[in-house]
């Protein structure tokens, strides 16, 4: 048994209500599987999870998401709305608000210590015959278009019985036709337990139905201190890379949650698509044109090209529109997916501590055409605390030193004396 990287345990607490019925499409290998009868009642183990596990006694050291039973009063649930009209963010370009009465629901973040998988946990995934001798039609046969996901959490346990055609590390390919490129799914993560597997059982059936060979990797955050989103993309793809060789990487934060399938998680050789327009907490409205942030896609190619993500920006701001600028300054087309099938709903959640509003995010912004070839994947310095393959992802625990990623950096080009303009520049081709 491996050594368990945490030590304590709290329970992820679920948004719902005392029972709540979800439908869940799956494309299973050859067919469509309509699981319609996702109950979560009282007892919120269901009774087949309680057979996964009876052979062996409980383990401290198992993965902790521990749904007390007897607890699923409405009362005991931290369960609210962000208040209405918030403003999420300030500063020339990215200041907006936002009227919140939409369907979100709050899920409190909380750490969850999942380093060990229970020795009766089902190996997901027997890999099956593939018939690779037609591509995948362009259009897949089985969208069912705009749903309404179930806002709920599935434990690890249920998720890897539900998905057995998963091999073990979260790939996923289909048997009935041969995909044009291999994808990477990449999740920047730190403490959103509740928020990841409430991502995984929608995002995981939807790509199913694109017929998308996939990869899903969570890429945590193992360092103390301010979260480093850069870095932990970054990180994932070169680590993905050792893996496998794949064409397509999409960079997809936790909290969003796909609900219309005709968006399809594919990437464009003319430059990097931005997936999601329109989100449920800014009423499905473009905030500002320049958006680039919650899910993107880049080719292998162009990731590298562009030098990767910045490693500098330290905190919560200006990340994604740097990344953005990256591919502007290399001359690559931006392309962004429409209105009609760029939706997501998102999980919102209290304030996270180690990611707070970064105060010098606009400095920093000023001097990113400088400081694009001397920040990036050929500058990043990080170690892997751990690689993982658990049933439906690969988990990769990613360490790093703030001082020695600042040192790689020349000094000047830090942060400019003064704050940028405006940051919601940007052209899109709407595909």
């Amino acid at each position: 048994m491996m050594k368990s990287l945490g030590s304590g345990c709290r329970a992820c607490h679920l948004s719902t209500r005392r029972s709540r019925v979800g439908v869940l499409l799956c494309l299973g290998s050859s067919s469509i599987v309509l699981f319609s009868t996702l109950v979560y009642m009282n007892q919120a183990h269901m009774s087949f999870q309680k057979d996964l596990s009876h052979s062996d006694p409980p383990d401290p050291t198992t993965i902790c998401i521990d749904i007390q039973q007897n607890s699923l009063d409405e009362s005991t649930l931290n369960v609210s709305r962000l208040p209405s009209g918030q403003s999420t963010q300030d500063g020339q370009g990215d200041d907006f608000t936002a009227n919140n009465e939409d369907v979100e629901s709050f899920i409190e973040t909380v750490p969850c210590n999942f380093s060990q998988i229970n020795k009766s946990l089902p190996v997901a995934g027997q890999k099956g015959q593939q018939n690779t001798s037609s591509p995948c039609p362009d259009t897949p046969p089985f969208l069912v278009g705009r749903f309404a996901p179930p806002m709920t959490m599935m434990t690890p346990q249920e998720l890897a019985a539900f998905f057995p055609d998963m091999a073990e590390g979260g790939h996923y390919k289909p048997r009935m036709c041969r995909p044009a490129e291999k994808t990477a799914i990449l999740i920047p993560y730190r403490n959103r337990c509740s928020h990841l597997y409430i991502l995984l059982p929608v995002l995981i059936p939807m790509l199913m139905r694109q017929n998308i060979d996939f990869t899903i990797y969570v890429v945590e955050q193992t360092a103390n201190g301010t979260f480093n989103k850069g870095i932990m993309f970054n990180a994932g793809y070169l680590e993905s890379l050792k893996v496998d060789n794949y064409d397509c990487f999409i960079l997809h934060d936790v909290d969003l949650i796909p609900i219309d399938d005709r968006n399809l998680y594919r990437c464009n050789k003319s430059g990097p698509v931005h997936f999601s327009p329109a989100v449920s907490k800014f009423n499905y409205k473009e905030t500002y044109h320049g958006l680039f942030g919650g899910v993107v896609s880049f080719t292998r190619e162009h990731f590298k090209f562009i030098n990767g993500a910045s490693n500098v920006y330290f905190g919560w701001g200006a990340e994604d529109d740097d990344l953005r600028d990256r591919a502007a300054n290399k001359n690559l087309t931006l392309l962004r997916k429409n209105m009609r099938v760029g939706v997501y709903d998102m999980v919102a959640h209290s304030p996270d501590k180690g990611w707070d509003r970064n105060p010098d995010r606009l400095k920093t912004f000023a001097t990113r055409k400088d400081r694009q070839d001397v920040d990036g994947l050929n500058t990043v310095i990080y170690n892997t605390s751990f690689v993982r393959k658990l049933p439906v992802y690969t988990w990769i625990g990613v360490d790093f030193d703030k001082d020695t990623i600042l040192a790689t950096v020349p000094k000047h080009l830090l942060k400019a004396k003064k704050n940028v303009r405006n940051i919601s520049l940007g052209k899109f081709k709407i595909v």
